[in-house]
């Protein structure tokens, strides 16, 4: 997701293998995350500051990924719908 993506408010289906799951949010780091980086620095996990965050997500279709099994991300607020990808990620 991109930071113009995520200040709309709209969600996303995330497709990995047989799973499909429903990305809500961003997580916003706390503190408590500073253990696990050396120089303490969590915000580095913030959504603005780097490339890479956590999120939020709710399993909507369970199932089963395996090694090697591409992700898509699919922009809209019902993940049963399944938009056209934005995005492939492996």
């Amino acid at each position: 997701m991109s930071r113009s993506q995520d200040s709309t408010g709209r969600r996303f289906a995330l497709v990995c293998g047989s799973v499909l799951c429903e990305i809500s949010s961003y997580a916003v780091p706390c503190k408590q995350n500073a253990r696990w980086f050396t120089d303490g620095d969590f915000s580095r996990i913030h959504h603005e500051n780097g490339p890479w965050s956590r999120v939020y997500a709710t399993v909507r279709e369970p199932g089963e990924i395996v090694v090697r099994d591409s992700a898509v991300l699919e922009p809209g607020a019902d993940p049963v719908g399944r938009a056209q990808p934005v995005g492939v990620m492996s």
